[in-house]
């Protein structure tokens, strides 16, 4: 595109700020869902949902628009950041819902597995381009897969029930 380095940072920065401002978004709209009645579970269902497809609409934007221009690709990856940033009210918050008392280690477990989704995944990126040089829809056509089932699986199994069982608390003498 073109962009000098310290353009570049600030479009980059640009795009974070977005994000912060859609996860403060996300938490009032569903604290607001939460007191108006709507089950809690739906409401992480929602806020995911919006996180999974707001980012999905932007690759399906990247690959079928082609864009080139740096404002346009800053105001799609704004956008992207911003919609995708939802996902702090559905997922992330979604752990402590069902395991407050273990919602680290079940952090930890699920942000390994992504984590290594991501070593897998610039792997497969490589693969593609090198047997495809220049075809990022590719990339993105793959990313858009591996993201949209793994929104159906959250959308047909993520509950809000409490899984783990509070510790009896006991006072003691010391």
């Amino acid at each position: 595109l073109g962009v000098n380095v310290s353009t570049g940072g600030l479009l980059i920065a640009m795009s974070y700020v977005a994000g912060a401002v859609g996860a403060i978004a996300s938490g009032r709209l569903s604290d607001q869902l939460l007191s108006q009645g709507m089950a809690t579970t739906r409401i992480r269902k929602v806020m995911q949902s919006i996180s999974t497809l707001g980012m999905l609409a932007a690759l399906a934007i990247l690959i079928v628009a082609k864009l080139e221009g740096v404002l346009q690709c800053t105001v799609l990856l704004c956008g992207a950041n911003f919609l995708h940033s939802f996902g702090n009210a559905g997922y992330f918050v979604n752990v402590i819902d069902i395991a407050p008392s273990q919602a680290g280690i079940v952090m930890g477990i699920t942000n390994t597995m992504a984590n290594f989704a991501g070593v897998v995944g610039n792997s497969v990126t490589g693969w593609i381009l090198e047997r495809y040089p220049g075809q990022w829809w590719r990339v993105w056509l793959a990313v858009m897969l591996v993201e949209g089932l793994g929104w159906l699986i959250y959308i047909f199994w993520a509950s809000s029930t409490r899984l783990d069982q509070p510790k009896e608390i006991t006072k003691t003498s010391v």
